[in-house]
């Protein structure tokens, strides 16, 4: 997803694309968060609450994950006036 990232970030991408890119990253990074704390519940890692608040951010609103797709959908791009 790296190469996707840069290919696009170099180029002169869509709003689409970039927004279809972002989405993408979001559901790999729930996906990957999800995974990582099955594993860390089956270790019993002592943390693992601690750490699993780390990936709900809240508000939604506020989170990062919410300002970096607003930031993507809003991008003026050649696409757009």
């Amino acid at each position: 997803m790296a190469h996707q990232v840069f290919a696009v970030a170099g180029s002169q991408a869509s709003r689409e694309e970039i927004t279809d890119l972002v989405k993408a990253l979001f559901r790999y990074m729930e996906k990957h968060f999800e995974h990582e704390e099955r594993f860390m519940q089956r270790i019993a890692y002592p943390g693992l609450a601690e750490h699993a608040v780390r990936h709900r951010p809240a508000p939604a609103r506020h989170s990062p994950w919410s300002r970096a797709m607003r930031a993507a959908t809003s991008l003026r791009t050649p696409d757009t006036p």
